[in-house]
């Protein structure tokens, strides 16, 4: 007996433990950026799109911080060589995905971490230059800039450049060796093409530190954080529908013990006859329903008065 408990209970873990990770990594391949949704829910999206890009970047990471994301997704990781283990620093969902691309297409990490840091060195000198009224190119270059770190598309970029580069008067001589630098940078990735052997398989352990484990350690102690429709702790939200979820089943389940137990007993002492034959054919009958037909019947049926006055059973809506 204490051998099937054991067994029992080692498989319920499994299985909790199989739902946890598929709960989690669905919420991270789910479409959209959870930081810029709870940027949202905090109401400073609206302020914080007029902000300039060092002050997005760093009230960005200051709620991806607070989220928890800023360390590795597991307790482990397999990804091509090419790879850095750093890559989960890259905080911004959507930069991060345009850098896998480049790595798979081009495998050089640190030519093209050097494009990386030129765009985002170029976008920060631009910005004291974009509300100068005498240099009105500055701010269209800036937006360009910005716009090569949301795509991998070779076409796209090489335009990109290439209009930065016509955009940016000569006598702009800083940002004009920039510009260039970039350029130059992008044609070296661009001769670079990822080989086989950078595409092999390298694992890197992360432990405790990783975004898993900070979120199966909070759900076991009853946080669940935030619900992302109108930001309430989503314990809270649980707790209240939790109270009618239990009133209903209880009710359920006194219903149908106080409904079985007589209809069998009923069953069991008229063995045979006319009373054991009709209970079980109505039964029968009953159970061969589809449960969702059923309730959609009594819905129709028994909550308006529209069928009779005495079919009007129940409230429409609510408790009632």
């Amino acid at each position: 007996m204490l051998r099937y408990l054991a067994k029992r209970l080692i498989y319920a873990v499994l299985v909790v433990f199989a739902v946890s990770l598929l709960a989690f990594f669905m919420s991270t391949i789910a479409p959209g950026d959870l930081v810029d949704a709870h940027l949202t829910l905090d109401g400073a999206q609206i302020a914080y799109k007029q902000k300039s890009f060092s002050e997005r970047t760093a009230e960005y990471t200051r709620s991806a911080e607070r989220l928890g994301m800023l360390v590795p997704q597991f307790y482990f990781s397999v990804q091509p060589i090419c790879f850095p283990d750093t890559l989960y620093r890259v905080v911004r969902k959507e930069e991060r995905q345009i850098l896998k691309q480049l790595l798979f297409r081009h495998g050089d990490w640190p030519l093209i971490e050097l494009y990386r840091k030129q765009t985002l060195g170029f976008i920060r000198h631009l910005e004291p230059l974009r509300d100068d009224l005498s240099k009105p190119w500055a701010a269209q270059v800036s937006s360009e800039i910005e716009f090569l770190l949301t795509t991998a598309d070779t076409g796209r970029i090489h335009y990109l450049l290439q209009s930065i580069s016509n955009l940016v008067p000569a006598d702009a001589f800083i940002i004009s060796d920039q510009a260039q630098h970039l350029i130059t940078t992008y044609s070296a990735i661009q001769n670079k093409r990822t080989g086989f052997w950078k595409l092999m398989p390298s694992f890197t352990w992360h432990g405790r530190r990783s975004q898993y484990h900070q979120w199966i350690t909070k759900t076991l102690s009853g946080d669940l954080g935030r619900s992302l429709i109108d930001g309430r702790p989503v314990k809270t939200k649980i707790t209240e529908a939790l109270r009618w979820t239990l009133n209903v089943n209880i009710i359920a389940i006194l219903l149908a013990f106080g409904i079985a137990i007589p209809l069998g007993v009923a069953t069991a002492r008229h063995a045979g006859d006319w009373t054991d034959k009709f209970i079980s054919s109505i039964l029968f009958a009953l159970y061969a329903m589809p449960s969702f037909w059923l309730a959609m019947l009594c819905i129709v049926f028994l909550t308006t008065s529209e069928y009779g006055t005495w079919l009007d059973l129940f409230p429409t809506g609510g408790v009632g």
